[in-house]
């Protein structure tokens, strides 16, 4: 079944079933193989799996505008 996400300034919505668990702002959203991946705020990287969303890793220095999943990785 495809899922339709959508990222707001008030975070991730899904088109149809439930809402994401995500509340933060969605600056950029992709899907790689079985991940989806979410960069928020202030540049943090959120993937799931599962659907449920963990954060991987922040960019501290850098404010992310995008993001390129690739067969291997982010």
């Amino acid at each position: 079944m495809t899922e339709i996400l959508v990222g707001t300034s008030a975070g991730l919505e899904a088109v149809a079933g439930e809402s994401g668990q995500v509340s933060e702002p969605i600056v950029a959203l992709a899907a790689g193989g079985d991940a989806r991946w979410a960069l928020v705020g202030h540049g943090d990287v959120l993937r799931s799996d599962d659907g449920a969303w963990e954060r991987v890793a922040s960019l501290e220095e850098y404010r992310g505008r995008c993001l390129l999943p690739t067969d291997e990785a982010l």
